[in-house]
C-alpha cells in the first residue's frame, strides 16, 4: 500500500506543479486507476471496481479532454496566488494528514487520500479557470473515495457512505457550475443558453 500512497501523492504533486491544462484528463485518469487499484487490494468488488474506472476513469477525463480542446479555453493555468503560499499550503497539509494518520494509527494510504483532499481544495481555491477550479472538485472525491476506501474491511455500511459522499460532492460541482452560469450571464435560466449552442 505504501507504493500506491506514493503514487497518490505524486499525481497530486504533478497536478499542482503543472499548469498545462492538456495534462489534466490523464493525470486524472492515472489517480483513479491508483485508486481502484488500492479498491482492489482491499478486497472492493469487481463490479465496482468496473463502474469506478468506466466513470472516474474514462468519462470525465474525456470530457475534460473535450472541454480543453475548445477553441476558447485557455492552454495554460493562472494560480490567483503566488507560488510560495502554493508550496506553504502543500506542505501543511502533508504534515496534517500525516499527523492526522499517526494519532489515529492508521497506514500512509489514508495520509495521501487526505492529501488528495487537501491538493483539491488547494486547485479550488487558488486557480483562475474554472477547468482547474472542477480539477479541484473531482481531486477532492477522489480523496473521499480513497478514504473511504481504507475502511472497506471494517465495514459492509461502507459502500453506501462511499455513494452518498459521492453525490454529495456531485451537488457541489452542479451548484459551483451554476454560481460561475450565473455571474457570467446573470440568469441559469435555459432559454437564455440558447446562444451556447455548436
Amino acid at each position: 500500500m505504501l507504493v500506491v500512497a506514493c503514487l497518490l501523492i505524486i499525481t497530486d504533486l504533478f497536478v499542482i506543479v503543472n499548469k498545462k491544462l492538456s495534462y489534466v484528463p490523464a493525470v486524472l485518469c492515472l489517480q483513479v486507476i491508483v485508486v481502484t487499484r488500492a479498491g482492489m487490494i482491499m478486497g472492493m468488488e469487481v463490479l465496482m471496481i468496473a463502474f469506478v474506472l468506466m466513470i472516474k476513469a474514462l468519462a470525465i477525463p474525456f470530457l475534460l479532454h473535450r472541454i480543453i480542446r475548445h477553441p476558447g479555453m485557455p492552454a495554460v493555468d493562472r494560480s490567483a496566488v503566488k507560488n510560495e503560499w502554493n508550496i506553504l499550503f502543500v506542505a501543511g497539509a502533508f504534515i496534517i494528514a500525516v499527523v492526522f494518520t499517526r494519532q489515529v494509527g492508521s497506514g500512509p494510504f489514508i495520509a495521501a487520500a487526505l492529501f488528495t483532499a487537501f491538493t483539491g481544495i488547494l486547485l479550488i481555491s487558488s486557480r483562475t479557470t474554472l477547468l482547474s477550479q472542477l480539477t479541484g472538485f473531482v481531486l477532492v472525491q477522489n480523496g473521499i473515495f480513497a478514504f473511504t476506501l481504507s475502511f472497506l474491511m471494517k465495514s459492509t455500511f461502507t459502500m453506501e457512505i462511499v455513494t452518498a459522499l459521492d453525490v454529495l460532492v456531485a451537488v457541489f460541482v452542479m451548484a459551483y457550475a451554476v454560481k460561475i452560469i450565473r455571474e457570467n450571464s446573470g440568469s441559469v435560466d435555459i432559454k437564455t443558453f440558447s446562444n451556447l449552442r455548436g
